[in-house]
């Protein structure tokens, strides 16, 4: 197998690792959990919830002799900058649905206008704080 190849396999079961931990994290969610602007809903039954937990082991473990049969490198994510990235993505979004960017999509009030971006700067400037330091 060529570097091309395995970068896209590493990259591909990286994925489906990533999303099997969303799995086995929302079928470890006993009742409705909300957040601010999301909820979930019909929770998976203890008795599915757990036979499926039992298989994901399974599952890693051959996603681990996948790795291993093609000697694929192992990723190593710095928690840092991942921090980082997710504090600058954050900004970026406030950012972007400021009164200036959603004219965009019809009118907005002077004193809508007003009113979201005294919020998201509010927003804004609470993130500010959030440094990732060494």
């Amino acid at each position: 197998m060529n570097d091309k190849q395995k970068r896209v396999l590493v990259s591909a079961l990286s994925e489906v690792e990533k999303m099997m931990g969303d799995l086995e994290r929302l079928l470890s969610v006993p009742s409705i959990k909300e957040g601010v602007f999301s909820a979930f809903s019909e929770p998976v039954s203890g008795k599915k919830s757990k036979e499926l937990t039992l298989k994901i082991p399974e599952f890693k473990s051959n996603l681990k002799k996948i790795r291993d049969r093609f000697a694929l490198d192992k990723e190593t994510e710095s928690i840092r900058n991942k921090c980082s990235s997710l504090i600058a993505g954050i900004w970026i979004l406030l950012e972007e649905v400021k009164s200036k960017n959603l004219k965009g999509y019809g009118a907005v009030s002077k004193e809508d206008a007003k009113n979201i971006d005294e919020l998201l700067n509010g927003l804004i400037n609470q993130i500010n704080k959030f440094k990732i330091t060494p």
